[in-house]
């Protein structure tokens, strides 16, 4: 009985894994994870802003979370777990381990708020995160194969070898990519903290010999504002550049920007200096999105070359003869199947012997067939 419950349930389940409504959701789950991440580095948001899509990633992790128990579950789940699908699964699903873990620990005391918030600017984090592009992979199959959204023709089929060579050469192509990327990812960023090292260096420099009033005039792209001592009272001179409400609003501090005070900063003793690093993180976040960028065309690319020489050197003249060898089966005499010979390729070969084969075994019978003939028109006589 408890067998028969647990049958019925994964039939349920790859009954609505098959359904097109759920795949459209999937799809629509996949897109609004990507706009997530790429939104921070297109546009510009606050910090609240920011937060805000945070939360909404881990929302939409959550969905995927939910779809890949499923699939874990269906009955399907063989094919499932050799799949590239759930290797890429496992990949996108990882920030959403490793907030939980982080949490976990920040509720025991084991770590403080900075550690759990330091995987958000872990160097590769976006593209980590950008393997859930590989999901439309899956997406595109299933509705190439059902034959909705105009993804294809009437006369193309659903290709178990095509979906096969796709699904193989994304997925190594993409994490060969994402590699390449995570290595450039942590090189950009060792090259960051050196170029936020010399900007305070250089600043701090100049303040000290000039005073910090000049080190803004100098550094007017970066100083967010300076705070001298003067006849006893702290005055504050700010860069239109950066207004008061903007850096409560935009600006993280130790991220985004960070303060050299006199005493232990190496400025003039009773000033201070505010210096942005905001370019500098952007700089990052467009570099691993670019590459992402650049690997997802790459992909798709090549997928697209793929399509078209694939159908037309293998899968179209195969359907073709496929269907020649059935109408034999049933009787029909074609002496040929007719699939174009240029470019010239094995599987026309394969085609052209089996053609030979079958005029081959039909003119023995033909020969057999002739005196038999005259002999019944002689008895009729």
């Amino acid at each position: 009985m408890e067998h028969r419950r647990e049958r019925g349930l994964r039939h349920r389940i790859d009954r609505m894994l098959l359904d097109p409504i759920f795949n459209l959701a999937s799809v629509a789950v996949t897109i609004v994870g990507i706009l997530t991440l790429a939104a921070p580095a297109l546009f510009d948001l606050s910090l609240a802003e920011r937060a805000f899509l945070l939360q909404l990633d881990l929302a939409v992790l959550g969905l995927i979370l939910l779809e890949t128990c499923l699939r874990l579950i269906g009955g399907q789940r063989a094919r499932y777990l050799q799949s590239a699908s759930f290797l890429a699964d496992v990949i996108v699903l990882t920030p959403l381990f490793a907030a939980g873990a982080l949490s976990l620990a920040l509720q025991l005391g084991a770590i403080g708020p900075d550690d759990a918030s330091a995987w958000q600017t872990f160097p590769g984090v976006y593209l980590i995160k950008g393997v859930r592009a590989l999901r439309l992979l899956h997406s595109v199959q299933y509705f190439y194969s059902q034959k909705q959204l105009g993804l294809a023709g009437e006369r193309m089929v659903h290709s178990e070898l095509k979906a096969r060579v796709f699904a193989g050469v994304a997925t190594i192509l993409f994490f060969f990519i994402l590699a390449i990327g995570l290595t450039v990812a942590g090189v950009t960023r060792d090259l960051r903290e050196t170029q936020k090292k010399n900007r305070v260096q250089q600043i701090t420099l100049q303040a000290a010999s000039y005073g910090a009033l000049q080190s803004m005039l100098l550094f007017n792209d970066t100083v967010i504002s300076v705070k001298t001592f003067v006849n006893g009272e702290i005055q504050e001179a700010r860069n239109e550049r950066f207004p008061t409400d903007r850096i409560a609003a935009y600006f993280a501090y130790g991220r985004d920007y960070v303060q050299i005070d006199g005493q232990q900063g190496g400025v003039r003793p009773g000033e201070s200096i505010q210096v942005s690093f905001q370019d500098l993180n952007r700089s990052g976040e467009a570099v691993e999105l670019l590459i992402l960028a650049a690997g997802t065309v790459v992909v798709a690319a090549l997928l697209f070359s793929l399509n078209f020489y694939l159908n037309r050197l293998v899968i179209d003249p195969v359907e073709r003869a496929t269907r020649v060898l059935e109408l034999r089966l049933r009787g029909e005499e074609i002496e040929r199947s007719d699939v174009l010979q240029t470019p010239f390729t094995e599987v026309t070969r394969l085609i052209n012997t089996v053609d030979h084969l079958y005029q081959r075994l039909r003119a023995p019978a033909r020969k057999q067939l002739t005196p038999h003939a005259g002999r019944d028109a002689e008895f009729d006589d």
